[in-house]
């Protein structure tokens, strides 16, 4: 029992480090939001979503609503890593407010593709917005040119939602991890089998065009019928320049290819003005899904299969 109090206690204490680090040291209050009508307090019959640190109003929602706490969630997270042991806290943070969260624990074990090694990490998600149940996933950051890709698992096993059962469900937590494990080193894998497959030079016309719908083929005529302005002309060429750099560096493959729109979403493309923006566009946003798409594509021009 005593050693059990004591890892309780360097939890704990990890825990409160990694709150204050992240600046994530404060918690959601529900409040019951009302209004006035002809004089009189009306209940709306719904609460109020409340960051404790800014007192600023996040959400409105129903009151079976189930926060879930920051420290809950680097707590399950601690407990949860234990059994895998290669896995440490590398960074956090809140977007727009405390909208969303994100937690980041770092994989120790290297992978490296085409002599380069990636930096790998768990990902654990949460909102307070209602936009998000908490979720798990994996990434990577390519150390060359820092391009970053996320992965959340999409089955509804890995999401625990904001409900009455949700604490219950926070326990399986190491079962999630161990699935997020195994299906990430499936993609560094695969991230070795894109890096030998060659790619013709059309292929990055075709990986544009499936993102954006147009690409640098088109002819002015079509680009006017399709109703492109120069803002869009600029998103093409600044993701074809990026794919361009990328197939120099990392030669002319898929694994080029697809570092080629990882490293348009990390360093190029528009994402909201705030703290962690990039962050937001990548995890939640329109960054990941043109991500996940590139890798989809490169995938199946490579007959893979994940």
């Amino acid at each position: 029992m005593e050693v059990l109090q004591l890892e309780d206690l360097m939890i704990e204490n990890k825990v409160q480090t990694i709150l204050t680090e992240a600046k994530l040291d404060w918690s959601i209050d529900k409040i019951q939001l009302t209004g006035v009508h002809n004089e009189k307090i009306i209940n709306s019959g719904y609460v109020g979503l409340v960051n404790s640190k800014t007192q600023k109003v996040l959400h409105a929602a129903k009151p079976s609503y189930t926060p879930c706490q920051n420290d809950e969630l680097v707590r399950i997270l601690m407990k949860g890593s234990q059994a895998f042991g290669n896995l440490k806290y590398n960074w956090g943070g809140a977007m727009n407010g405390g909208k969303k969260i994100f937690l980041n624990l770092k994989i120790a074990d290297a992978y490296s593709v085409r002599g380069e090694e990636l930096k790998r990490y768990v990902t654990g998600i949460n909102s307070n917005d209602g936009s998000a149940a908490v979720s798990f996933g994996y990434g990577n950051t390519v150390p060359s040119c820092d391009n970053q890709f996320r992965k959340f698992l999409r089955e509804r096993f890995h999401k625990i939602y904001h409900n009455s059962s949700m604490d219950e469900k926070l326990e399986q937590v190491p079962e999630i991890l161990y699935h997020i494990l195994e299906e990430e080193l499936q993609l560094m894998k695969i991230y070795s089998e894109l890096a030998e497959t060659n790619i013709s030079k059309d292929l990055a016309n075709d990986l544009v065009k499936s993102l954006i719908g147009y690409d640098r083929t088109a002819t002015k005529e079509e680009l006017e019928d399709m109703g492109i302005k120069q803002r869009s002309l600029n998103i093409m060429n600044s993701l074809h320049n990026a794919i361009d750099f990328e197939i120099k560096d990392k030669g002319e493959n898929m694994w080029g290819l697809f570092n080629g729109v990882t490293r348009f979403t990390t360093h190029d493309k528009s994402v909201p003005k705030r703290s962690f923006g990039r962050e937001e566009s990548l995890y939640f946003g329109s960054g990941a899904t043109m991500n996940n798409d590139a890798l989809q594509f490169v995938m199946k021009e490579a007959e893979l299969t994940f």
